[in-house]
């Protein structure tokens, strides 16, 4: 029976009621009959069968009734059943018309569950919106109005509201706390919750603890790196997790992929700063450490280019070779010390060729010198045989005239004014 739907049970329960009244007829009237010692006239006998078909009839015209009297009852109870199936499922979108309402109990019944659908339809609307300008919109203080409603259904919505207000209180002891600690405020105490909204503290205090760790692991590879100088400081992994776990390993990878690139260019400059060319940076590095190897390696060999240069051209200038040149191109400073040994080289080469004919010259001078030397000793000697020869011949003459007055007088005067002498020229 309970499985059976309205109109089946009011069906069975009129041909019930029907069916009963038939027997009981029936036997009431057999019964009367047997009252007659049994035997019944023919006038009874047919009125005794009109009564069976009299009842017969009854019987069947109350199963039609029963019926069409189910299905009258039924049918806005079906409609009402559907309804709300329809609700169950979450179809809110459900239109009455006033017109198909009945004004009796079912009726009444009807307009209930409706204004029930509504107002489980507005709570549906007004938590939809409340959903959005909270959670799309960011509007913390947006509420529901509760007293558009009654009874349980405005506490429901106070509720709401309420249980919102607690959330909006965590809300702002969790965004306080993250503003402080973006504002660099590591040391905070955030306003304890009670309850069990203690989680959100212990994931604060959690959280705040894991920064503080990391800003100390962070300041300590500073200290080492920047003050110190150490690039093989690596931080402590030990503690941390997750996304911590994978920063603190990408710091320390960080600073391997720093300090071998430095190490090894600090070892060849310091190999370059003895003199010697024969190291390079051999190391696979990405990017700028790339570009500084190349240049490292590159200001190496171009160092070594110019210093092997210039050594050959000095060798060669203290070897006598006055004619090299620089020929190779030197870039930036360079440059100049290129123009420098090629210009110090000409200019040692055209004085030393000036050096070489004025000393080709004072030598043919000289060879002259000495011809003339000969030549004007040559002279000398006769010009003294000369100047012997008129010594005696003034000494003779002196002898002959020193008693004569006269003569005296003449060689006085000659003495004072001695004829001029021959001149004796001198070279070729």
């Amino acid at each position: 029976m309970r499985n059976l739907k309205i109109s089946s049970k009011l069906i069975l329960s009129f041909g019930l009621v029907l069916v009963v009244m038939a027997a009981v007829s029936i036997a009431g009237m057999t019964q009367l009959a047997n009252v007659g010692n049994g035997y019944m006239t023919a006038q009874e006998q047919s009125v005794y069968t009109l009564w069976i078909g009299i009842i017969g009839a009854v019987v069947v015209a109350g199963l039609v009734f029963s019926i069409i009297l189910a299905r009258l009852f039924t049918k806005p109870v079906n409609k009402l059943v559907a309804l709300v199936e329809d609700v169950v499922d979450g179809n809110l979108n459900v239109n009455m018309n006033q017109a198909d309402i009945t004004k009796d109990e079912i009726g009444t019944l009807t307009y209930d569950i409706f204004q029930l659908i509504s107002t489980i339809k507005n709570i549906n609307d007004d938590l939809t919106t409340f959903s959005k300008n909270i959670g799309e919109l960011g509007d913390f203080e947006y509420r529901m109005d509760y007293n558009k409603y009654k009874g349980a259904y405005k506490e429901l919505v106070k509720e709401v509201n309420r249980a919102v207000d607690e959330a909006e209180v965590e809300s702002w002891v969790f965004f306080e706390a993250i503003t402080d600690i973006g504002a660099g405020k590591f040391d905070i105490v955030p306003k304890q919750l009670p309850g069990k909204r203690v989680v959100v503290n212990e994931g604060l205090d959690k959280f705040i603890n894991t920064i503080n760790r990391v800003v100390n692991s962070v300041e300590l590879m500073i200290e080492a790196a920047a003050d110190k100088g150490d690039l093989e400081f690596h931080l402590d992994e030990e503690g941390f997790e997750g996304g911590w776990l994978k920063l603190i390993k990408g710091l320390n990878h960080i600073a391997e992929a720093v300090d071998a690139p430095v190490v090894e260019i600090r070892d060849v400059m310091r190999n370059l700063a003895t003199g010697k060319f024969d190291k390079k940076v051999e190391g696979n590095y990405p990017g700028d450490f790339g570009i500084m190897k190349q240049s490292v390696n590159n200001t190496i060999e171009a160092l070594d280019g110019y210093v092997n240069e210039i050594s050959n051209k000095m060798v060669a200038l203290s070897n006598g070779d006055l004619t090299g040149r620089i020929h190779k191109d030197y870039i930036g400073d360079f440059a100049p010390i290129k123009e420098s040994i090629n210009s110090i080289t000409k200019t040692w080469h055209k004085a030393v060729s000036e050096i070489s004919m004025a000393s080709k010259n004072v030598l043919e001078g000289a060879s002259s010198i000495t011809t003339n030397a000969l030549e004007l000793a040559d002279g000398s000697t006769a010009q003294a045989a000369s100047l012997e020869e008129l010594h005696t011949t003034v000494e003779l003459i002196n002898k002959q005239t020193r008693n004569s007055p006269k003569t005296q007088r003449k060689l006085t005067s000659f003495q004072i004014n001695p004829p001029p002498m021959p001149k004796q020229a001198i070279g070729p």
